[in-house]
């Protein structure tokens, strides 16, 4: 039995949502229903899926890296994050982890389709969360025009009065003292000094430190220009420093900029842990180097060669063929003669993990309560009279188990599906995107590429594509039966990847 952990969360913007304790619920009995072993429970109340900053989350994203559990599960995909650009980065830490993200309300399982899925649902998630956005910040934008202050915390200088911003004159000496400090030539490292040594504290009560006051130097609002949401509203009541004096500031700190460290450009390897070399089928993995020019470049090397020169294929550039398994991708999915067969087989899938999960399992606790009251009401008639009572409170609390059951079940088969339309307006959407943008990259390749095996002179591009039959998570090719059309032979007894498609380069070779 795999371990597990959940992770659960509701926001502060939607206290109507699902509760902690029913996703809790939900997700162990997605757990039980299917094998797992939860061993902890990561919970944030009251935050925001659209950020990434939650104390519960990060932690359980920390301590993936100790390789505790296997699978996070949630209720549902957006409870892990409606930002997809979050989605994709976290998923891929704990990806590499060996930890998987499950969705118990979405029947998301770590089956090839589900990654297809999962960024279809993803997708809608991150659109609802964008409206929800643009609905509260309508509200915000009537009140910044009403004169409140929306921002949350008021910046240092300011206090709050009925949503409003005002001075707070102890902490405006503060903002005052270090304008013209550093606008009269002295170091931010001693303007802080100074502060402390003169006995001023943050609001916390902790000292002053160099980046408490990075944001602070360029915020306009102490020359009395309130911005909110994109609305300025100049307000000379909240000036604290001089237009002269905070001119000389922004002078200043462009003079500084670019004085820190080197900035280090990290190369992000879309191919890792999908890329095989096709001589010897080892891994291929992603490394840098530096040519005599100085100029930086990517390749990935097949892992034999690198470790003991055992094979002769030569290194890809990491770019080129990543474009390639892209391009490839994009042709077959966007394909005209296949898109309506590949939205019918989500929509399957979809009915098929949603009816499969929840709801059935809903369905068959509400048959056992149903079967047991129906025992518990012929044990009625011939139990003591010193045992009615017990077996009537019984039966109370199987009646209000009913009850919940049955209201949860109406719910969930009220809730909004997944249509025609909802798939190929995601799919059309995809065409859309600049296919050069490295998160696009990213994102195409986790959903919809299985494998990819290369050799100096072809690929063979393996898809999560779906097709009948049982899902197994074993892949392999024989290396020694060459097919005429492609170069390579594809045993469907050995691939259990619901591959349907081969791409190749013949004759053109990626080596360089």
């Amino acid at each position: 039995m795999k371990n597990a952990v959940i992770y659960a969360r509701y926001s502060s913007l939607a206290q109507n949502e699902q509760s902690i304790e029913g996703q809790l619920d939900v997700c162990k009995g997605y757990a039980a229903q299917n094998g797992y072993n939860i061993i902890g429970e990561y919970i944030d109340r009251a935050l925001s899926g659209r950020t990434d900053d939650r104390p519960e989350f990060q932690q359980m994203i920390s301590d993936a890296a100790q390789h505790m559990f296997d699978y996070v599960i949630v209720y549902k995909l957006d409870r892990f994050a409606r930002n997809r650009y979050d989605s994709v980065i976290y998923k891929k830490r704990l990806k590499d982890n060996g930890v998987k993200v499950l969705s118990a309300m979405e029947g998301i399982t770590d089956s090839p389709e589900s990654a297809i899925l999962e960024a279809l649902l993803e997708g809608m998630a991150e659109y609802y969360s964008i409206d929800l956005a643009q609905k509260v910040h309508r509200g915000q934008i009537e009140s910044i025009k009403k004169g409140r202050y929306v921002l949350g915390s008021p910046p240092y200088g300011y206090s709050l009065t009925d949503g409003k911003l005002s001075v707070c004159e102890p902490e405006a000496e503060v903002i005052r003292k270090l304008f013209g400090n550093y606008a009269d030539g002295i170091s931010l490292a001693d303007c802080v000094k100074d502060l402390n040594d003169q006995g001023y504290r943050r609001r916390n009560g902790q000292k002053f430190v160099p980046r408490s006051f990075q944001k602070t130097l360029h915020n306009r609002i102490y020359i009395g220009e309130n911005t909110q949401k994109g609305i300025t509203i100049k307000d000379e009541s909240l000036r604290l420093v001089d237009n002269e004096v905070f001119d000389r500031v922004q002078e200043r700190s462009k003079l500084n900029q670019g004085k820190g460290g080197r900035y280090v450009n990290r190369y992000n390897y879309l191919l890792t842990g999908k890329l095989y070399c096709g001589e010897c089928r080892a891994l291929m993995n992603g490394v840098s180097g530096t040519s005599k020019t100085g100029e930086r470049y990517h390749y990935y090397v097949c892992a034999n060669r690198r470790k003991n020169n055992a094979c002769t294929k030569a290194n890809e550039p990491a770019e080129a063929l990543e474009k390639f398994v892209v391009d490839q991708t994009m042709s077959y999915i966007l394909n005209p003669d296949r898109i309506e067969e590949l939205i019918a087989e989500i929509i399957k899938a979809y009915q098929d993990s949603r009816h499969g999960s929840e709801i059935v399992r809903k369905q068959t606790r509400l048959a056992a309560i149903e079967t047991e009251m129906a025992k518990l009401a012929e044990r009625l008639a011939v139990v003591p009279d010193s045992a009615v009572q017990t077996v009537t409170d019984r039966m109370k609390a199987l009646g209000d188990e009913k009850t919940t059951l049955q209201s949860e079940l109406m719910h969930l088969k009220a809730e909004r599906t997944l249509t025609e339309k909802d798939v190929r307006k995601w799919l059309k959407s995809l065409g859309e995107v600049d296919r050069d943008d490295p998160s696009f990259q990213t994102k195409i390749i986790n959903i919809f590429v299985s494998a990819v095996y290369v050799w100096d002179d072809r690929a063979v591009v393996l898809y999560n594509v779906f097709s009948d039959g049982a899902a197994a998570t074993g892949m392999t090719i024989d290396a020694d039966v060459v097919d005429e059309e492609f170069g390579v032979h594809l045993e469907d007894t050995t691939v259990h990847h619901r591959i349907r498609i081969v791409n190749t380069l013949l004759g053109i070779g990626f080596s360089r």
